[in-house]
C-alpha cells in the first residue's frame, strides 16, 4: 500500500518576509569591509603614495562622500533592523508551529549586542545560525 506523497497544504507555512534582513546582515558587513579596503586605499593614495592628485579635491573625493553616507545610513539601519527583524521572523516561526521553537527574545537581545558592541562581528555568525536553523526547520531560505 502506497502512502501519498505530502502536499504543501500539509506543511506548516511561516508568513515572515523579516529573514530577507537577518540575510542581509552578512552581505552589509562584507560590503562595509570592501568599502573600508577601498577608503584606505583611496587614502595611501591621497598621501602621495599612488601619485595621484590629493584626496580631498576633485571626483573622487566627491564619490568617496557619497559612498560613506550610503553606508553610514545603510550601516545605522541594520543596527536597528537586525534585532527587530530576527525577534519578528522569530515570533511569525513559533507561530506557525514548525517544530522549532527559537527564543525570540533571546535572539533579538544577542543580536542587538553583537551589532552594538562588535560592529556586527559576531552579529554575522548569529545571522548565519539563525538561517541555517531556519532552513532546516522551515525550509526557506
Amino acid at each position: 500500500m502506497a502512502t501519498e506523497p505530502a502536499t504543501t497544504q500539509d506543511v506548516p507555512t511561516v508568513d515572515s518576509r523579516w529573514w530577507y534582513v537577518v540575510a542581509a546582515t552578512p552581505l552589509v558587513f562584507v560590503v562595509t569591509w570592501i568599502l573600508g579596503i577601498w577608503f584606505f586605499g583611496l587614502a595611501l593614495f591621497s598621501v602621495g603614495l599612488g601619485g595621484g592628485e590629493p584626496f580631498l579635491f576633485g571626483p573622487v573625493a566627491i564619490v568617496a562622500v557619497f559612498v560613506a553616507l550610503f553606508v553610514g545610513l545603510l550601516v545605522t539601519a541594520m543596527l536597528v533592523l537586525f534585532p527587530v527583524a530576527i525577534y519578528l521572523d522569530a515570533e511569525a516561526v513559533n507561530r506557525a508551529g514548525v517544530g522549532w521553537q527559537p527564543d525570540s527574545i533571546l535572539y533579538a537581545l544577542v543580536a542587538a549586542v553583537s551589532a552594538v558592541a562588535t560592529g556586527f562581528t559576531l552579529a554575522v555568525p548569529l545571522a548565519l545560525y539563525y538561517l541555517w536553523q531556519r532552513h532546516e526547520h522551515v525550509g526557506v531560505p
